[in-house]
């Protein structure tokens, strides 16, 4: 009897020490929600598509500021996302390899404009790109649950609002209603 108890109690304690050593995992596996997978995808997506524009106003810019502004996306974004990569990766998050569809249609719209056009065009998409990024920062920072994810979103929200202001003002300087009355 005494030689059963024994099993039993070392059996319980052994399945107690099971749960105790898969509880961490389990537990951090449910600190992820759904709201940072997306944030990761989304803003991974994002960084992609700035990196791919500003590399097509690098070539097609005919403003020597949209071309220096296209140069500091790429350099800012792919630091971003380098930053980002490596948490998905943490994670066990697989990221997609191509920008959204839609931002990519964007851009080959874009493309397809030639001199001011072109330079008028990208700025805005770059604007409303920007808006867009710090709304995603914003609903992570706020409803995001892994902490590592949502310190990625703060981390980018200063340089996101740098991009955009200067993207604003790179707009009114090229606004016709801007224009030197002589």
């Amino acid at each position: 009897m005494t030689n059963l108890l024994s099993r039993l109690v070392v059996g319980w304690l052994a399945a107690l020490a099971a749960v105790l050593v898969l509880l961490p995992a389990a537990s951090a596996a449910a600190v992820r929600g759904p709201q940072d997978e997306e944030y990761l995808r989304m803003a991974h997506q994002g960084n992609l598509a700035e990196i791919a524009s500003g590399r097509a106003a690098q070539e097609k810019a005919s403003s020597e500021d949209v071309r220096m502004m296209a140069e500091q996306l790429v350099t800012d974004h792919t630091k971003l996302d380098t930053d980002l990569k490596k948490v998905a990766e943490q994670l066990d998050i697989s990221l997609p390899d191509e920008p959204d569809p839609q931002m990519a249609a964007e851009l080959r719209k874009v493309s397809e404009l030639s001199g001011q056009a072109f330079d008028t065009a990208w700025v805005d998409m770059q604007i409303k790109g920007h808006e867009k990024t710090l709304r995603l920062g914003q609903d992570e920072q706020s409803t995001g649950t892994e902490t590592a994810v949502k310190q990625l979103a703060v981390d980018a929200a200063p340089v996101i609002e740098k991009h955009l202001r200067m993207m604003q003002e790179l707009h009114r300087t090229m606004s016709p209603n801007n224009a030197p009355t002589g």
